[in-house]
């Protein structure tokens, strides 16, 4: 209901608004979950239920593309706009090289019971791919072959728990991967793996849910984005320390070169050129379409495109932004008790709020009050997000519901 709704609540904003971020036919209700732009006007979405979508006109069309499985794809990559990967649950890896037309797949591989979220490719023959197994391991495999076989990369063996959200790579030896905390490194061509700036890791610096990453050719800039609590880290010596911002909590992030780029998520999207020491509010107005996006990918500055739930897919010619802001907490700062709670939820000032779960899907919607109900959630963690009648952020909170 709410995907058949979207384009008739962009009849009654205004024309500015409508100029900074359009909703695109997607054709689809699953959730989407990857989008890549190899090319201007040629770009593809992965998304739940084996849904793949092709568009080669900026999206304005979008096709449905067959590898004959049903799983949840979690990410893909494209080194040209024929030859491409996408990779999800059960062990599942798809290949092509006619732009979708046809696949070459492996998987479903129920028994191995490993669901990979990241795939990052450098040429026809070679790519890396990232996920979890049925133990909370974090796996990294390398194919060198075009996927006839794979090659499981080695860890340091305290690591655990770390669920292989992203992966990009520099050049052909030196490469990065998110995880839960940490941010992981080679420099041998991905057969092994170390924690960048382990003092930021082990002192709980970086402890977040970390679902993205971005790296330069030949450079030692990388950003990192997350979430829980909010986090955008940026290096510029290659993962050696890190300065951290924690005001925005970030589903992904898109980097067009080392100071100019875009990070997203939790109602919120903003840009930085000057390499996060100032953002633009670049939704356009419309922070509530940015609720529920899982991620975005830039052709250029300002041409960009996000997909997330229930299909939604979102182009902007104008990078959509609004407002220069140096990042600073909100002066607005909302207590919630009890936490964790079983049931009811005391904020100490009315705000509207959003209740997420731990894969970032809206589970509950309040308008302006002062007292939550979570009765009907499940047990587990949450996060909270405040906003003001006009939907500007206030503020997020963490919760867990017993």
């Amino acid at each position: 209901m709410k995907f058949l709704l979207l384009p008739f609540l962009l009849l009654f904003l205004s024309p500015a608004l409508q100029a900074q971020w359009n909703i695109l036919p997607s054709g689809t209700s699953q959730r989407l979950n990857a989008i890549c732009f190899p090319a201007p006007d040629t770009g593809f979405i992965a998304g739940e239920n084996g849904t793949l979508l092709r568009t080669t006109d900026g999206g304005q069309h979008w096709q449905p593309l067959a590898t004959g499985f049903s799983v949840h794809w979690h990410d893909l990559h494209f080194v040209s706009p024929s030859t491409g990967w996408v990779v999800g649950d059960a062990a599942s890896i798809c290949r092509t090289t006619d732009g979708g037309d046809s696949w070459s797949c492996t998987g479903p591989d129920t028994a191995s019971l490993i669901h990979l979220y990241a795939v990052h490719a450098l040429d026809e023959q070679t790519a890396w791919i990232g996920g979890q197994d049925f133990s909370a391991n974090g796996y990294l495999a390398r194919t060198t072959d075009g996927g006839l076989s794979w090659q499981p990369a080695a860890f340091e063996t305290h690591i655990w728990d770390v669920n292989v959200t992203a992966i990009d790579f520099s050049d052909s030896l030196t490469g990065y991967a998110a995880t839960r905390g940490y941010v992981l490194k080679t420099t041998d061509g991905g057969w092994s793996w170390f924690i960048t700036d382990t003092a930021s890791a082990f002192a709980g610096q970086m402890f977040s849910l970390l679902e993205d990453l971005a790296v330069f050719p030949h450079n030692d800039t990388v950003y990192v984005a997350g979430w829980y609590d909010g986090y955008l880290g940026r290096s510029v010596n290659g993962g050696g320390q890190w300065t951290h911002h924690n005001e925005f909590q970030n589903y992904t992030l898109d980097f067009l070169n080392p100071r100019t780029g875009y990070v997203a998520g939790w109602c919120q999207i903003h840009k930085t050129t000057d390499g996060g020491e100032t953002f633009a509010d670049a939704s356009g107005g419309l922070t509530d379409l940015f609720c529920e996006v899982y991620d975005m990918a830039f052709t250029d500055e300002w041409t960009g495109y996000a997909c997330g739930y229930d299909g939604l897919i979102l182009k902007t010619d104008n990078g959509g932004a609004t407002a220069v802001r140096k990042p600073s907490r909100s002066p607005v700062r909302i207590n919630v008790s009890p936490n964790p709670t079983r049931a009811t939820v005391h904020l100490s000032a009315p705000a509207r709020v959003r209740v997420f779960d731990i894969m970032g899907q809206l589970r509950l919607l309040a308008g302006e009050t002062d007292i939550l109900d979570l009765s009907t959630l499940p047990a587990g963690w949450y996060m909270l997000v405040f906003s003001d009648p006009q939907g500007l952020v206030l503020q997020t909170h963490p919760i867990v519901k017993e």
